[in-house]
C-alpha cells in the first residue's frame, strides 16, 4: 500500500503505532522550485571538482582511477539524481548522528549493529548504475566529512556496544584534523557501519512500507495537500532539534528567504513536538551543572 493512497485518519493510525512502538523519523527534502536548472548543475560541478581536487603524485595510479572513474560517474548521471544523491548523503548523516546520541542515554545496545534497507529503484536486489555508485562513494563522502565535523558524543553516553564501530585514525589523517586532540572521540569505521548489513530491495517490506506512508505524509503537508488531523502526530516521531525546524531542508545555494515558503509554518510546525534529545536523568544532570556554574 502506497502512502498518497492513505487518508489522514488511516495516516493518523499508523504514525499513531510507529510512536508506540519507539519508532524515530528522520527526513530531509528540498524546494525544487527554489532551484534553476543552472544553479543545481553549477552544485555537482563544485561537488565533482572537490572529488578530486586532493589527488596528487602521492596517490597510487589505481586510487587516482578509481577516484576520477567516480567524478565521470557522477557527472554523467541526471541532476535529479544528483539531488536525490545530496539528500540522501545528509539523511543519512543525520540518522547516524541522532541515533547515537539518542539511543546512548536510552537503549545502548541498539548501537550494536546497523541495518540499512534501502527502497530499490532497479528490479529485485540488483542495484542500478547510480545505487552501486552512491552506496560506495558515500564512505568517501562521510569520512571527509566527519574529518572537520566529527560526530558529536555525550560524555555521560553509554557507547559500549557502539565500541565495535571505533577504529584508529592514520598518522596522515591526523595530521590534516584541525585541532585534533589524543582525547577526542575515537574515529568511525564507516564502511562497518554502513556495509555490514546493507540491502536494496524492491519486494514490499513491512518497514520500507512504513516509512512510504510517513514520508508521503510529510511532503503531503508541505505541499498543503494533507489536512493537520493527518500529520500532527508525525513530529512525536521525531527527535527535536535547535533549529525551526525537525525537518531537515537541503539547499544547493545560499537561501535567505526560506520564511517566504509557502511551506515554512508546517515546517516550523513539525518542531512544536516531538521526541527529547536529552533522556530525563541526562537532562536533570546537565541542569544541575548549569546551576553550579
Amino acid at each position: 500500500m502506497k502512502g498518497n493512497s492513505l487518508d489522514e485518519r488511516q495516516i493518523d493510525k499508523v504514525v499513531s503505532l510507529l510512536h508506540h512502538r519507539g519508532a524515530v523519523f528522520e527526513v530531509a527534502g528540498i524546494d525544487l522550485g527554489m532551484h534553476t536548472e543552472d544553479e543545481v548543475a553549477s552544485h555537482r560541478m563544485a561537488y565533482a571538482e572537490k572529488m578530486t581536487a586532493t589527488l596528487s603524485d602521492e596517490h597510487s595510479s589505481d586510487f587516482t582511477a578509481q577516484v576520477w572513474s567516480f567524478r565521470r560517474r557522477l557527472e554523467g548521471f541526471p541532476l535529479q539524481l544528483y539531488i536525490q544523491t545530496q539528500l540522501t548523503f545528509s539523511l543519512i548523516k543525520t540518522v547516524i548522528e541522532h541515533g547515537t546520541l539518542y539511543h546512548s542515554q536510552r537503549n545502548p545496545k541498539e548501537l550494536g549493529s546497523f541495518h540499512w534497507v534501502i527502497d530499490a529503484k532497479g528490479s529485485g536486489s540488483i542495484p542500478t548504475n547510480w545505487e552501486d555508485w552512491w552506496q560506495t562513494f558515500i564512505l568517501s563522502d562521510l569520512q571527509n566529512d566527519s574529518l572537520w565535523n566529527p560526530l558529536p558524543h555525550y560524555k555521560e553516553g553509554d557507547y559500549s556496544s557502539f565500541a565495535r564501530f571505533n577504529a584508529e585514525l592514520s598518522p596522515f589523517l591526523k595530521s590534516v584534523i584541525p585541532d585534533h586532540r589524543e582525547d577526542d572521540p575515537p574515529a568511525l569505521n564507516l564502511n562497518l557501519i554502513l556495509q555490514e548489513s546493507f540491502r536494496f530491495s524492491s519486494d514490499p517490506e513491512p518497514g520500507l512500507e512504513l516509512v512510504d506512508i510517513v514520508t508521503n505524509a510529510a511532503r503531503r503537508a508541505l505541499s498543503g495537500n494533507l489536512d493537520f488531523a493527518g500529520w500532527r502526530n508525525i513530529p512525536l516521531l521525531m527527535i527535536g532539534r535547535n533549529k525551526p525546524s525537525n525537518i531537515r531542508m537541503v539547499a544547493l545555494k545560499p537561501v535567505d528567504h526560506a520564511h517566504t515558503m509557502p511551506w515554512w509554518s508546517t515546517a516550523v510546525a513539525f518542531s512544536r513536538f516531538g521526541r527529547q534529545m536529552l533522556a530525563g536523568p541526562f537532562q536533570a544532570a546537565r541542569n544541575t551543572r548549569r546551576r553550579r556554574k
